[in-house]
C-alpha cells in the first residue's frame, strides 16, 4: 500500500506508517534501504530473546552502488569519507554481535508498538530526516530502553538517485536543521560540539573559538559556495587534482552545515514554546 505523505517530513511519515501498521513489532527503514536476506527473520530473532529493546544493525553500500561511486570524483569521496555505522564498543552480555548504543539511527531500526507510543513516537517539529531518530532514540534510552546494534544484521544503501554532489549538499543542508532544535531538547547530547561552533559568537566565546565563528561568517556562505562549485566543475575530471577537488568537497559539506544550521536556528527563534527556545551557546576553546 503506498500512502502520500509528502512535504511533512521524516517523522511525520514514520509515525503515520506506525500508525497503519497491523504488527506489534515495528520496523522503520529508509527509503534507499534494502534489508539484507533474513534481515526481518534476524530483528524478530533478537526481539524474541531480548523483548523491550530497541534495535538496528549497520549499513553497507549496495555492491552496484559501490561500483558506480567508484567511476566519479565524488563518488570515490563518498567511498573514503561518507558516515559509516558506528559499532558501539560495548558488549551485551557476553555477545560479540550485539553491542549496546548510546543512540540509534532510524536507517534500520525496530522496536515493539508498545515502547513507540509510550514514549510519543518520532517528534514532528523536525522537518526534514537528520535529526529526528537521534531525539527519538534519546528519549527510549531516557526512559530505560536497551538500545543494542547488530553487527550481523546489515542493511544495503541503494542511493543510486542521490549519489550526485548537488544532491548530497541539499540532503547536508536540510539534515543539520534539526540540530538546534535537538540541541534545546536534550543539552547532553554527544554533538553540542556541532551547536558550538556554528552558532553566532556569543561573550562567553574564547579567542580561537570566536576566531573560527569569524572565519565562517566571512566564508560560508552562498557566494563561497558558487565559487567552490564552479571550481569543482572544472577540475572534477584532472585525476591528478582529485586531492584538491576532494578539499573542496569538505569545504563544501562545511558551508552547506553551517548554512543549513543558522537556518534551522532562525527557524527556531521564530518559535515561541519553550519547548523550542534556542540554548545558548556553550564556550569552547
Amino acid at each position: 500500500r503506498v500512502v502520500q505523505n509528502i512535504g511533512r517530513g521524516a517523522a511525520s511519515a514514520r509515525n503515520l506508517g506506525a500508525s497503519l501498521a497491523k504488527s506489534p513489532l515495528l520496523l522503520f527503514l529508509d527509503d534507499d534501504m534494502l534489508l539484507s536476506d533474513g534481515g526481518l527473520r534476524r530483528h524478530l530473532q533478537i526481539h524474541a530473546e531480548f523483548p523491550g529493546i530497541a534495535l538496528s544493525g549497520i549499513w553497507q553500500y549496495n555492491p552496484e552502488v559501490e561500483l558506480m561511486l567508484g567511476t566519479s570524483c565524488f563518488g570515490r569521496y563518498k567511498l573514503k569519507n561518507d558516515y559509516r555505522t558506528m559499532i558501539p564498543e560495548e558488549f551485551f552480555q557476553g555477545s560479540p554481535i550485539l553491542r549496546r548504543a548510546e543512540h540509534l539511527a532510524s536507517f534500520n531500526l525496530s522496536l515493539s508498538r508498545h515502547l513507540f507510543e509510550r514514549i510519543g513516537g518520532f517528534d514532528g517539529h523536525f522537518k526534514f530526516a537528520g535529526c529526528e531518530d537521534q531525539e527519538f532514540s534519546l528519549r527510549l534510552a531516557q526512559s530505560g530502553v536497551i538500545l543494542l546494534v547488530a553487527t550481523d544484521l546489515v542493511a544495503l544503501h541503494n542511493e543510486k538517485d542521490r549519489a550526485l554532489l548537488e544532491n548530497w549538499l541539499l540532503r547536508q543542508y536540510r539534515g543539520v536543521q534539526g540540530v538546534p532544535l535537538l540541541a534545546r531538547k536534550h543539552p547532553g547530547w554527544h554533538g553540542m560540539g556541532l551547536y558550538t561552533e556554528n552558532s553566532p559568537i556569543s561573550p562567553g566565546d574564547g579567542p580561537m573559538l570566536a576566531l573560527r565563528k569569524t572565519v565562517k561568517t566571512l566564508f560560508y556562505n552562498r557566494f563561497w559556495k558558487a565559487l567552490l562549485l564552479f571550481a569543482y566543475w572544472k577540475l572534477e575530471r584532472i585525476s591528478a587534482l582529485e586531492r584538491v577537488n576532494h578539499y573542496i568537497i569538505r569545504r563544501l559539506d562545511g558551508i552547506q552545515i553551517f548554512l543549513g544550521f543558522r537556518e534551522g536556528l532562525k527557524s527556531l527563534s521564530r518559535e515561541t514554546t519553550p519547548e523550542t527556545t534556542a540554548p545558548r551557546p556553550e564556550s569552547g576553546s
